[in-house]
């Protein structure tokens, strides 16, 4: 009988969000006839019970940069040295990651051994995960790192140099993180583009003015899900509202995700300030996340960057139409008017007017999702990505054994 073969999955998300999501479609579909997962969390999360229901190993390690609600003072400490290091001292770069990541890199050493892993998986980018670069070095196994975001952080040429000897591919999720990434140092001939895919299925609608007791004379619920940060354009989307509710008034906006104090009370202020603070609705973290986007009237996805994240396929396989920014890796995936509506970003005058066409027009909502539902079935099958994924891990092990 073939010896299967041992990959180990790092993610070191915190809010249990996309990426998690993305990683339990993946181990949930690999063959493993020939292949055996692992996976390591750095913060309790929803997916846990779910690997256990798949009798898929999983270990949860603390890591002082990584683990939410670490010990804040010893983090603002690590985070002023790396910070200084990374301004100052670059050449020091690597030395730091193994330094402040010892403990996470000694027990990634002994879950290696134990499971005798020959692949490393990097399920975010490789600024979050470059400490698994440095296991996979020690441990001379090949290193798979996702780059799915065009968020760089703290990148340098050093960690760029030390990554590129490291790792066999990237995986960017879209042709523009590719050339974010590749002017950080990564290299461009190990980078390729693997949309975001998803498997098939269904979500029960709820009750959302029972959930968030939402008046029943709000009867148009406006969704925009996802982390509270600047990048998702969720300001644009507030005073894009405060003209919406004029021609609609029985609309409400709801933004749904986690967010920093801060950023959270900005956007309070501002809905204030433009008198619409009872018609837009803040709520955290949210577990049932597919069966509330399947119950709006329309998910708006109102960033300023988008790597293509799950959510937009989500929306089209559970039939919910979506009014998207005309961003470039959202265009290149959006057919304009066929099976989602484009807004230009900061244009509030046409987000209006979008939202009220879609609210007021016969048979758009249908064609939308319909011609949505059949791409995203077509063009986005987990089936056909995880036939490539395994095909990459092959010729990893295959190009590791002939170094």
């Amino acid at each position: 009988m073939q010896k299967k073969i041992g990959i180990l999955y790092i993610e070191t998300g915190q809010l249990g969000g996309g990426s998690f999501e993305s990683l339990l479609q993946i181990v949930s579909n690999l063959d493993r006839k020939r292949f055996s997962p692992v996976v390591v969390f750095f913060t309790e999360n929803r997916i846990e019970q779910s690997l256990t229901d798949l009798g898929i190993p999983h270990y949860l390690l603390y890591d002082t940069l990584l683990t939410k609600d670490p010990n804040k003072y010893l983090l603002t400490i690590l985070g002023r040295i790396t910070s200084f290091i990374f301004t100052f001292l670059p050449r020091l770069s690597v030395l730091c990651e193994k330094i402040v990541h010892y403990r996470t890199l000694r027990n990634l050493d002994l879950i290696v051994k134990k499971h005798d892993i020959q692949i490393l998986h990097l399920n975010n980018q490789i600024t979050r995960h470059f400490f698994g670069t440095i296991t996979a070095r020690r441990n001379k196994i090949p290193c798979i790192s996702h780059l799915r975001s065009p968020n760089v952080g703290r990148f340098n040429s050093v960690k760029a140099d030390y990554a590129n000897k490291t790792v066999y591919q990237y995986l960017a999720i879209l042709g523009d993180t590719v050339d974010v990434w590749r002017e950080k140092g990564v290299d461009p001939s190990k980078m390729i583009v693997m949309y975001n895919c998803i498997t098939p299925f269904t979500a029960e609608k709820l009750d959302l003015h029972e959930k968030y007791k939402i008046p029943k004379s709000k009867n148009y619920i406006i969704g925009c899900i996802g982390r509270i940060i600047p990048e998702r354009g969720y300001d644009f989307m507030i005073e894009s509202f405060a003209l919406i509710s004029k021609v609609l008034p029985n609309a409400i906006l709801l933004i749904i995700g986690y967010g920093e104090k801060e950023d959270r009370d900005e956007l309070i202020e501002l809905a204030k300030s433009l008198g619409i603070e009872e018609s837009v609705l803040f709520f955290g973290f949210e577990n049932q996340a597919k069966e509330v986007v399947a119950s709006l009237d329309v998910l708006i996805v109102s960033y300023t960057i988008c790597p293509l994240g799950r959510i937009l396929l989500e929306s089209w396989q559970l039939k919910t139409p979506v009014i998207a920014t005309d961003i470039y890796p959202i265009r290149k995936v959006i057919q304009d008017g066929v099976d989602a509506l484009l807004v230009e970003y900061g244009n509030t005058k046409q987000m209006q007017e979008v939202v009220y066409r879609l609210a007021t027009e016969d048979g758009l909502r249908d064609t939308l999702t319909d011609n949505a539902y059949i791409k995203c079935n077509a063009n986005f099958t987990m089936a056909r990505y995880i036939e490539n994924l395994q095909n990459l891990y092959d010729e990893a092990l295959k190009s590791h054994t002939q170094q």
